[in-house]
């Protein structure tokens, strides 16, 4: 079954984000989301770089060209967040 909560993201201003590193925490409800995937799209390169929520749904994404990019989330039983 298929959670009709959508996930966010922490700084969900990421379709312009313009830095070196970004960090969030991934949650639904008010809860943190351990285990999701969330990866920046590099909108002009499509460049991709992915990482995994922690146990508290934080999550770092490090070494970032600059440029503009878009966040997509994803995790077993919610929605893909885009």
């Amino acid at each position: 079954m298929v959670n009709k909560l959508p996930l966010s993201a922490a700084l969900l201003a990421c379709v312009a984000l313009q830095a070196a590193t970004h960090q969030g925490i991934v949650r639904s409800g008010g809860l943190p989301i351990p285990g999701a995937a969330v990866t920046a799209v590099n909108v002009g390169t499509g460049e991709r770089r992915a990482v995994q929520t922690t146990a508290v749904g934080q999550y770092t994404i490090s070494a970032l060209p600059p440029g503009n990019y878009s966040l997509e989330v994803e995790v077993q039983g919610f929605r893909k967040f885009m």
